[in-house]
């Protein structure tokens, strides 16, 4: 466990490494700023709550954000060197290198790769169109190779190139939910340095917020001629294949998937993108600010957003890492290591997994048999036929089908608030 913590730590510091060197990539050398925004993208990435909060769950969200980092500066360095006899088919090699373990880390980014080698084909026509094939191919076949080993394991094994946990949170529909919980989420990440907690599912008048929220902020984008202003600044290709990949995700995780309590986790990629584009907007901020013109009231709101974002994350951040109340699940787990001779079956499992290994996951995300079951509807024989024999109080439903299939469950055990049932 020592181990991961320190891993999220190595993946967070080189992340702000990453940010620096990408937004310092991203800078026109003729431009000048009011402020360095490598400096600003450095500091938002290592003191933003929610970037920290969506970066430091288990290692697979805080890894893919550096990946998609690394990706996009290295992208960036071809972007800026185009014109050189740097860049060729060793470029794009490397860059199809870094894409495929972008892939490997989570296999949503295969839209990333889509977007980056589309957008390389279609929209860059400083080069001949023959050579930009060419080049993409190369990165495209690349990212394939590298990534292979899973696309292979996963189809020999599962029958699907769509990993397990995606097949269980595919089966039935709540897109009405779906939709109402990425409102909020996205509105969530247009404040950037802080978020409104909403209940789950979120209620209408959260909903309603939410879309006023995104409304606003797309009229902003609008009248404030925001992406011609930033091309003066930045090379903008990385930032719109980000936007690209983004827009992907967001469509996706809300019209294919059946999984709106982990929407805020799977837009994280969202979140990446508004926090980087955030830090490039900074110094066009400042420097409007400087001018003599610049309304009173429009001081005055950003410097009430500022101190707003300084109060949360202060006391969030303690509340979060020094208050908050130990996750079930984690005690589920602690459980299970201390009572090894049982199988401990549970439908949200992740965390208890990870503590202790007689946990056995019901939802069918890691668990290929409990999959079947739940496709077929007998996860009722498959509990009574695992040697699952203890459940617990927060799976009543689980219960509840074993014993329609004659499995009998009593009371063993009361700890930190959750009841054990085992079967007798």
């Amino acid at each position: 466990m020592r181990l991961t913590f320190g891993l999220v730590a190595l993946f967070e510091a080189l992340s702000v490494v990453l940010i620096f060197r990408l937004i310092n990539e991203l800078k026109w050398p003729e431009a000048t700023y009011s402020v360095d925004p490598a400096i600003v993208g450095a500091g938002l990435w290592a003191f933003v709550l929610s970037n920290l909060i969506h970066n430091a769950i288990g290692l697979e969200t805080g890894l893919y954000a550096m990946m998609i980092l690394l990706s996009s500066y290295l992208y960036a360095r071809i972007i800026r060197r185009a014109d050189t006899n740097t860049v060729g088919i060793g470029s794009y090699a490397v860059l199809g290198i870094v894409l495929g373990l972008t892939v490997l880390a989570r296999i949503d980014a295969v839209f990333l790769v889509g977007a980056m080698l589309v957008y390389d084909v279609f929209a860059r026509t400083s080069r001949p169109f023959g050579s930009r094939l060419l080049l993409a191919t190369v990165a495209g076949i690349v990212a394939i190779l590298v990534s292979s080993p899973w696309w292979i394991y996963n189809y020999t094994t599962f029958g699907s190139l769509m990993p397990i946990s995606g097949q269980s949170e595919s089966i039935g529909s709540m897109l009405t939910t779906n939709i109402s919980f990425s409102s909020t989420v996205l509105a969530n990440i247009c404040f950037v340095l802080f978020y409104v907690p909403t209940e789950f599912p979120p209620g209408p008048i959260a909903t309603i917020v939410a879309f006023l929220v995104l409304g606003i902020v797309a009229m902003v984008k609008w009248r404030t001629s925001l992406v011609r202003k930033l091309s003066d600044l930045y090379v903008l290709p990385p930032i719109t294949v980000l936007a690209l990949f983004s827009g992907l995700i967001v469509l996706y995780y809300t019209f294919v998937f059946s999984a709106p309590h982990f929407i805020g986790r799977y837009f994280h990629p969202v979140r990446v993108t508004a926090l980087l584009t955030a830090a490039l907007v900074v110094p066009m901020i400042v420097s409007y600010l400087k001018t003599a013109h610049t309304p009173v009231w429009k001081r005055y709101v950003l410097y009430l957003y500022v101190l707003v974002a300084i109060g949360f994350n202060a006391t969030h951040y303690v509340y979060n890492f020094t208050i908050k109340e130990t996750s079930p699940l984690y005690w589920a787990g602690v459980w299970a290591k201390e009572h090894p001779q049982y199988r401990l079956g549970m439908t949200s499992s992740g965390t208890a997994n990870f503590v202790s290994g007689s946990v056995v996951n019901l939802d069918g995300k890691v668990n290929f048999d409990a999959l079947r079951a739940r496709h077929d509807g007998t996860m009722g024989k498959y509990i009574v036929k695992s040697g699952i024999n203890v459940i617990l109080d927060m799976d009543r439903p689980s219960i509840d089908e074993a014993t329609r299939e004659g499995a009998v469950f009593v009371p063993i055990d009361t700890f930190k608030n959750s009841i054990y049932y085992l079967k007798k």
